[in-house]
């Protein structure tokens, strides 16, 4: 049985209590083919009248950089454009990598040691991320078979509530990252960096020589890193908040070396206010012609 089977098997088992929900069944149909809109992207966009700006104040949600960027992809999920998808998409639902870590936890309370040592080894290390992400799909698989059968494991032996509504989370999340039709791909998944593990969002074209990384750090918060031209002379920007951009500046020969150590010449390197702008629509930006397949009005 494929994952998508395995995952959809499982979501309706769970479903039995009301705490876990269906994810709309067009979250496997991939974009509507609808164009009404091409919205403009880019981190320059700071415009009072942005369009997303307005999408925002009408859901209530806090108009940032980030979550203009997260908008856009609730048409592309295939999800109805409403309130309930966006705060989904803005909300735990799009960390995936957070869920895998409560998931991690439970699994040692349960005293399944090596099943939490075969879940956190399956996570990609900081120093072989690159080489993961040659084979992103394939190696997703690997991840994601580990977390469907360890989650099985606990929910045979703990019968929750809680532990019912985390696995219905960590579920729809794969099902969403399992989506074929768009020209790149976003995993969420653990890093592991020296004998710790942190969340971390991959956003990677299929394509074009483009990714993007969104990292959450105990000393920085959340970091962005946005790598162009990945087979080529690189160009990398850094998105973190402000007060750090010193400490960011001044690593910045550090970063090089270990660029150059892993093969890749780094072409510029530029460090942005993440309050202001937005590694995400910047990633995005590079694939506008999605944004003319979809309707982003309501």
């Amino acid at each position: 049985m494929d994952i998508y089977s395995r995952i959809m098997t499982r979501l309706y088992t769970l479903a039995k209590t009301d705490t876990v929900g269906i994810p709309d069944p067009k979250i496997g149909d991939g974009m509507e083919e609808v164009a009404r809109q091409d919205p403009p992207l880019g981190a320059g966009t700071e415009s009072g009248d942005h369009p997303m700006k307005s999408i925002l104040g009408k859901l209530g949600l806090k108009d940032t950089p980030e979550n203009r960027a997260l908008i856009m992809l609730i048409p592309l999920y295939g999800l109805s454009f409403n309130e309930e998808s966006a705060r989904f998409i803005l909300g735990k639902g799009h960390w995936s990598s957070f869920l895998y870590e409560h998931l991690l936890e439970r699994i040692l309370e349960y005293g399944n040691i090596e099943g939490a040592r075969a879940v956190e080894e399956s996570f990609p290390d900081i120093h072989t991320l690159p080489e993961f992400l040659k084979n992103l799909r394939s190696n997703m698989n690997k991840i994601w078979g580990h977390i469907i059968e360890q989650s099985e494991s606990l929910a045979e032996g703990i019968k929750s509530e809680s532990l019912k509504t985390l696995l219905g989370d960590i579920y729809s999340n794969i099902l969403l990252q399992l989506d074929n039709s768009h020209p790149f791909y976003n995993v969420q998944i653990p890093v592991r960096i020296r004998d710790r593990i942190y969340s971390c969002q991959v956003w990677c074209g299929r394509e074009r020589d483009v990714i993007y990384l969104e990292f959450m750090l105990p000393n920085l918060n959340k970091i962005g890193c946005l790598m162009e031209e990945w087979r080529g002379p690189l160009k990398v920007a850094l998105y973190t908040e402000g007060k750090y951009h010193k400490v960011i500046k001044n690593g910045f020969p550090h970063l090089k070396s270990v660029l150059n150590g892993l093969g890749y010449r780094c072409k510029s390197l530029e460090v942005y206010d993440i309050a202001r702008f937005s590694g995400l629509a910047d990633f995005l930006s590079d694939f506008k012609e999605v944004y003319r397949m979809i309707d982003l009005s309501i």
